[in-house]
């Protein structure tokens, strides 16, 4: 499925150490929702960024940075123009103004994190794609 003018939307929870039970567990970022046009993304879609998942519920992240990699990777990986990041905290406070489908995705461009094609190329990396 070619989904090059489609976008990603993905909601993620921050869980700091404080809030989690007694382990010791580190702080995560948790994906919530992971979402396009077109519906959820499947475990398979999921396996072509991270091998090694066994379960979509299992996306957590250590750090902000890797949860930004991995939305970097969906995008040049399953071929989408662009990935929506939104916090629960975020979400919910845009929810409130929410009517239907559309002002649903609307509240991860108010509100969220916008990666897109351009944050993915390699040549820009580098030193001289920055001063050219």
């Amino acid at each position: 499925m070619k989904r090059r003018k489609m976008n990603l939307y993905l909601l993620y929870h921050f869980k700091d150490s404080q809030n989690l039970s007694l382990t010791n567990e580190p702080c995560a970022y948790h994906i919530i929702l992971l979402f396009s046009e077109v519906g959820d993304l499947s475990l398979a879609d999921c396996k072509k960024v991270i091998p090694e998942l066994l379960d979509v519920n299992d996306l957590n992240f250590r750090t902000k940075e890797e949860l930004i990699e991995f939305s970097k990777n969906c995008i040049s990986e399953l071929d989408f123009q662009s990935v929506f990041l939104l916090a629960s905290n975020d979400y919910n406070i845009g929810i409130e103004s929410c009517h239907d489908l559309s002002s649903f995705r609307e509240i991860f461009d108010r509100y969220g994190h916008h990666i897109g094609i351009e944050d993915t190329d390699q040549s820009s990396k580098n030193i001289f794609g920055k001063l050219f």
